[in-house]
């Protein structure tokens, strides 16, 4: 009976955690701060790199030569042409301006004039 009352116990006591507080929120960041930036591993857990990755919350993420997050910076995407802004939270903007005052449209790209720009590199 005892062992019973105990399980009882942590089962309420499991159910009573609250899980969103596990959970990161994407506060503001405060003058100077930035997000640590990280790796997103494959399934060998060999860390992706020049790649795109879909984040479990929507936002998109560019993986660089060293497989970490860009952060604060433009990119130009050679398999489109297009640049695309990744902000202090190391996610890609879309359907905002960037903090040095361009556009980008729904899908991230540069947007001018109302035409995505496209800028394809020559191979030299």
């Amino acid at each position: 009976m005892r062992i019973k009352r105990m399980l009882f116990v942590i089962v309420i006591m499991l159910f009573s955690l609250n899980i969103a507080a596990f959970a990161e929120e994407r506060r503001p960041l405060g003058e100077g701060e930035t997000r640590p930036r990280w790796v997103v591993p494959n399934e060998d857990y060999i860390p992706i790199k020049n790649a795109w990755h879909h984040e479990y919350d929507g936002a998109w993420v560019y993986l660089d030569e060293t497989g970490y997050t860009l952060q604060n910076t433009w990119f130009h995407d050679p398999s489109d042409g297009k640049w695309y802004y990744f902000d202090e939270y190391c996610y890609m903007l879309h359907d905002t301006t960037t903090p040095d005052g361009y556009t980008v449209g729904p899908d991230g790209a540069w947007v001018k004039d109302g035409q995505v720009v496209v800028e394809t590199v020559a191979n030299k």
